[in-house]
């Protein structure tokens, strides 16, 4: 992979989580990237984030991967966008050094107040995440790139069969412990 594609528009990031229409594009454009590889690569492992990258340069993203990216993956990028951006506009690094942005006729938050914002957008990405894992693992058979990781590859996240405990989900967790090697040495 030469290049990394834009998985997302910033257009997308704007109408989905609301963020002002003012946030600078190319800065913009580099959070989507940095949030691909940070949190989108671990989720979906090396070989599918690749082939996924490299559809979307080749114009070629369609069917099941196509459905992957724009009803699975867009959200959680999405999110993890809007979090990783909150305290970067906070402050502001220019020449003259590093400032507390301010529009005119408002007053800056606080250092808790914009914790507490970054906090729970932080909250909505993941839990899109986990709905994303979750698609995966059930629906892998559509996607060969995310069993094929392999020596530096990251591999896929795994689910969290500890969220399935409880009488109801006594053959999901079994099953999950199966395919993903759980309590095996």
């Amino acid at each position: 992979m030469a290049n990394v594609s834009l998985f997302i528009s910033s257009d997308y990031i704007k109408e989905t989580t609301g963020m002002n229409d003012a946030i600078s594009g190319k800065k913009l454009q580099a959070s989507i990237i940095d949030v691909q590889r940070r949190y989108i690569e671990p989720i979906l492992g090396t070989d599918l984030y690749n082939a996924i990258n490299d559809k979307i340069a080749a114009s070629t993203l369609t069917g099941n991967y196509q459905t992957l990216v724009n009803t699975w993956v867009a959200p959680v990028i999405a999110w993890y966008t809007y979090a990783v951006l909150i305290p970067e506009y906070a402050v502001r690094l220019d020449r003259g050094g590093v400032y507390r942005s301010q529009a005119e006729n408002s007053s800056a938050a606080s250092r808790t107040e914009v914790d507490y914002l970054q906090s729970k957008q932080f909250q909505k990405a993941e839990q899109y995440a986990q709905r994303l894992v979750d698609y995966l693992c059930n629906q892998s058979d559509l996607f060969p790139e995310y069993t094929t990781n392999s020596d530096e590859d990251l591999r896929p996240t795994k689910p969290n069969v500890f969220d399935t405990f409880g009488l109801d989900n006594v053959n999901y967790d079994r099953e999950w412990r199966e395919k993903w090697g759980y309590g095996q040495s």
